[in-house]
């Protein structure tokens, strides 16, 4: 199973950078405990990030730090080669350190245009079984239609980082049985039978697809 994330941008947060504000704290929290859940309850292996904004930083020094105790990867999906050279001095920092880190960097656009940001968001979105969104209003930003399309058929959960709550938009209580729709046999993919869910529920699962590569 593949997760990946949608994030705010930093101007966004109530915080700012200040990281030792309670709230950010707090912020990091919650999200350690959706990325471990995801690890421990639905067995996610692969975390794809766009590393545009703060909280995908965040986010990655979480799984980075997680990786010295489960068999997970990161993978972050660049827009363009371009994309901090805005930043302060200390972010291009830790936005290298974890490149450096990481498992896989991709580059989806290699040179900025008109295009960068909707198909890396595409790509994101396509390659992630579950959703991470860390929005405060995600229905009403630039990526609330993304959301809403990808909530049709893959779980989406939302981390407001303003009022610091845990919002599961396909219940995850499901997700155990979405992965045992799909039984990996010989190098294909086998549809199997689930009778634990109810019918609304098994027909979203059977929307949910195993990642082939893990």
């Amino acid at each position: 199973m593949t997760c990946s994330f949608l994030s705010t941008r930093l101007d966004t947060l109530l915080w700012d950078s200040d990281e030792t504000d309670p709230r950010c704290i707090r912020f990091k929290e919650l999200l350690q405990q959706q990325i471990e859940r995801l690890i421990k309850v639905t067995d996610v292996r692969y975390f794809i990030i766009s590393m545009n904004f703060v909280a995908d930083l965040y986010a990655a020094e979480i799984i980075l730090k997680l990786r010295h105790t489960f068999p997970i990867f990161l993978e972050c999906a660049l827009h363009h080669e371009s994309s901090t050279k805005n930043w302060s001095v200390r972010d291009q920092n830790m936005y290298n350190t974890i490149l450096e880190n990481a498992d896989v960097v991709k580059t989806i656009i290699p040179e900025c245009n008109i295009m960068f940001y909707i198909t890396q968001r595409k790509y994101i979105f396509d390659s992630g079984d579950i959703v991470i969104a860390m929005q405060k209003n995600y229905k009403r930003e630039g990526d609330g239609l993304i959301i809403s399309s990808a909530s049709k058929r893959k779980a989406i959960i939302v981390l407001n980082p303003d009022v610091l709550t845990v919002e599961d938009y396909f219940s995850l209580a499901d997700l155990p049985n979405a992965i045992k729709i799909y039984d990996k046999v010989n190098g294909e993919m086998k549809e199997i039978k689930v009778t634990t869910t109810s019918a609304k529920a098994e027909q979203k699962c059977r929307k949910s697809k195993l990642n082939s590569k893990l």
